[in-house]
């Protein structure tokens, strides 16, 4: 490797003796750096693999140990070879930047499947959609957002994570995929647009009319997820919403069995427990909280699933006191923001 690379830099062996630790430095960093840059873009070419995020790109966990290992011992020899082993410290510093940020922002695992369905954004990401697939099992799934034929409209999503915490990553982030349809966000409309979508495996209901619930190691999964999308995006917590809340009179998921308690916990999306006392008129607060009230029935729904479920498990009463409470929620965690 060494002389593979001093063949290709002859100038390196000009500078063998040189006393300038700057230049030195720099030899060791662009060396290192042009390495780095090298291996995320091989790696990047082959899909689908199982990867982790890493800041430069996606890559196979087992190929970035064997990697970084060898670019680590590279530099190494370089820097013993020319008298400067110390100046090794920074470039190993810079090469293992990209593991420190995978283990302080917790290590996700996924998949790259890709679809072709998606075209380019008409606007920045703000938003975050949550979706249930309603399809048996995550090969069903991934069939449907992969079809670029399906006769009942070409559909996608970023990401999907199946019930076992698996997340398959479909459609690259910059790009806009198919998965919310005709719908609006606190006025705001062109929600595949705006928004960053994640399918959650789970067929919604049992044939007897039950909902079935979400695994907590998908649960686990799907909140890492919408975390790291938050902070990379500034995505608001009252911008985090799911289907039904952004296409009330067309959509149900992710449902009311989705614990939007345990996400906003978490620092994902807005919850209260409370209730509080009616200032405003049902669909002034709604409309405050983000949704259409064209259809005023239909959103009142809406909000029970999201917000207040046991108004729809167990014929829960004070549907207006929770819209108020949440109303309350919204402008704290704005003025806390």
């Amino acid at each position: 490797m060494i002389l593979i690379l001093e063949n290709s830099f002859p100038w390196i062996q000009q500078k063998r003796r040189c006393q300038c630790a700057t230049i030195q430095t720099a030899i060791v960093l662009i060396l290192g750096l042009a390495l780095k840059i090298a291996i995320a873009k091989t790696l990047n070419e082959s899909a689908p693999v199982t990867c982790f995020v890493w800041v430069t790109g996606v890559v196979d966990r087992d190929k970035l140990i064997e990697l970084t290992m060898m670019i680590a011992t590279t530099i190494g020899q370089l820097s013993s070879r020319y008298g400067i082993v110390w100046l090794a410290i920074p470039a190993l510093m810079m090469l293992c930047s990209s593991c420190v940020s995978i283990q302080s922002n917790g290590i996700v695992s996924m998949q790259v499947h890709p679809s072709p369905n998606w075209n380019e954004r008409q606007c920045p990401v703000s938003m975050l959609a949550l979706h249930y697939t309603a399809l048996p099992t995550c090969e069903d799934s991934l069939a449907r957002l992969c079809d670029p034929t399906n006769s009942a409209g070409r559909v996608s999503a970023h990401y999907l994570v199946d019930v076992d915490g698996t997340i398959y990553q479909l459609v690259d982030e910059s790009k806009r995929a198919w998965h919310a349809g005709v719908g609006s966000w606190r006025g705001l409309d062109k929600i595949n647009d705006r928004s960053i979508g994640i399918e959650i495996q789970n067929i919604g209901m049992t044939e007897d009319g039950k909902r079935v619930p979400f695994p907590a190691c998908q649960i686990d999964a799907v909140i890492a997820l919408c975390k790291d999308i938050k902070a990379r995006y500034g995505i608001s917590n009252r911008d985090i919403f799911g289907h039904s809340d952004s296409a009330p009179t067309r959509k149900i998921d992710p449902g009311e069995a989705f614990p939007w308690r345990k996400f906003a916990a978490a620092g994902v999306g807005i919850w209260t427990d409370d209730f509080a006392e009616p200032k405003k008129s049902v669909p002034e607060m709604l409309s405050e909280i983000g949704y259409d009230v064209s259809d005023l029935d239909k959103a009142v729904v809406a909000f029970q699933r999201h917000f207040y479920p046991e108004a729809i498990t167990s014929g829960a009463t004070n549907t207006v006191g929770r819209m108020a409470a949440v109303c309350l929620a919204i402008r704290n965690k704005k003025e806390a923001e």
